[in-house]
């Protein structure tokens, strides 16, 4: 018994030191925790867990009393929760239905009238050009030949032009979904570019399905355009607050 009240009384006489180690210790994980979402495109979850995270730094950082070295913290962190509060954020399942739908649709694009029975030699007057033309058709034709496909979906109907610019489509929506899952807003900017070069270069542009199809690339291509906040002031000031308090230790 007197064993358990000399530690307890131990205890209490060092608790205020200990709070503070600890206050110090969570301050760093939440700094931490911030880390792991700092230049990455928020959602509406990880919009509040980013606004829960500073307001935690916030309330730890007046319990530590840190005094004027924590100043730059203090800026930091009111600066990113007033500009976190208004940030567009990103919803990927709505863009993910979009793009699936459009891949569920993708079927019904028509090409233009004229693309898969032009023959260019036709329409250009160059001799050289026309020779030149005429040797890589018949050379197609001739890997066509080589070419066995075998219907695995039960349809009829052989494959064309048509089938490989709706593959070709249908691939790209799809790596544009990966890329939504990873939150890689640069490279699905490029991508659904891509897409829309795709679809105006090779489908009728007249056709009503077509005009559908890049109506809703526009609008997931808006859904995209959200800002990546970047908290490396609020993470820097917390980082150089340790190491300032780790050389004063060293040096005393």
């Amino acid at each position: 018994m007197i064993a358990v009240v000399a530690q307890i009384e131990n205890s209490e006489q060092s608790l205020e030191r200990k709070s503070g180690i600890n206050q110090s210790v969570i301050f760093w994980y939440l700094r931490d925790l911030l880390a792991q979402i700092n230049g990455v495109p928020l959602d509406a979850t990880t919009h509040r867990v980013g606004l829960a995270y500073l307001q935690q730094l916030r309330d730890t950082l007046t319990t530590l009393d840190l005094g004027v070295q924590a100043e730059g913290i203090s800026v930091a962190l009111n600066q990113d929760l007033i500009s976190l509060e208004g940030t567009k954020t990103l919803n990927s399942s709505l863009i993910e239905t979009e793009l699936v739908r459009l891949i569920e649709s993708s079927s019904h694009l028509e090409l233009p009238i004229d693309s898969s029975s032009a023959d260019a030699s036709s329409t250009v007057d160059n001799s050289n050009l026309n020779a030149d033309w005429s040797f890589l058709n018949n050379l197609w034709q001739e890997i066509k030949s080589l070419i066995q496909v075998r219907q695995v979906d039960g349809l009829s109907a052989s494959l064309d032009t048509k089938y490989f610019y709706r593959e070709a489509l249908r691939l790209k929506l799809l790596e544009a979904i990966y890329l939504i899952k990873a939150g890689d807003i640069a490279r699905i900017t490029v991508c659904l570019n891509e897409i829309q070069v795709h679809i105006r270069a090779n489908f009728d542009l007249q056709g009503a399905e077509t005009q559908a199809a890049l109506a809703l690339i526009a609008n997931v291509k808006g859904m995209t355009d959200v800002t990546v906040h970047d908290f490396s002031s609020t993470l820097t000031s917390i980082e150089d607050y340790f190491l300032n308090i780790n050389s004063d230790k060293t040096a005393d």
